[in-house]
């Protein structure tokens, strides 16, 4: 998490891992198609964190 970034704004925090964007289970995702779930959001999502 890059200082200054918007995920530290939302409070996230190296370490966190993200389970849920918008009710999508992340956990057996690739990096890539997890990180196309995020983009496909938009600016404004509920992400569940552990």
């Amino acid at each position: 998490v890059n200082n200054g970034s918007p995920a530290e704004a939302a409070g996230l925090r190296a370490g966190d891992a993200v389970i849920k964007v918008n009710n999508t289970e992340m956990f057996n995702l690739r990096h890539k198609d997890a990180q196309d779930v995020i983009v496909r959001s938009g600016n404004n999502f509920e992400m569940t964190v552990q």
